[in-house]
């Protein structure tokens, strides 16, 4: 039902916009990962780089092709066992946050928030 959203209707006519184009990597946090998952989904043809932080999956794989995030502790993402864990906290709101993850590109480069 995701694609019935507003977050995927704003996402879907940005792509679809003369900016659009220019557009080759999505990266987002939370519900926006499920939205990015879904654009890569639907635009096959596009292949955009997707890069997700806690977002809410329920896998034991990565069968998308897309860098996923979590950090253990966070209730969003627990059920994401195919996202790579790269932060913990015992507070949710932290763990959730993406200020705490060391990684900020798919490319798995450590950098400093």
């Amino acid at each position: 039902m995701l694609q019935h959203s507003q977050k995927y209707a704003d996402a879907k006519n940005l792509l679809n916009s003369s900016a659009g184009g220019e557009i080759s990597n999505i990266v987002s946090h939370s519900l926006g990962g499920a939205v990015a998952q879904k654009l890569k989904q639907d635009y096959p043809e596009r292949d955009y780089n997707v890069t997700t932080y806690g977002s809410p999956n329920l896998s034991l794989f990565n069968h998308a092709n897309v860098s996923r995030y979590r950090n253990a502790g966070d209730p969003i993402s627990m059920l994401d066992q195919g996202a790579e864990t790269i932060g913990s906290s015992l507070n949710p709101f932290v763990a959730h946050s993406y200020k705490n993850s060391s990684y900020t590109s798919g490319n798995n480069e450590e950098s400093t928030l």
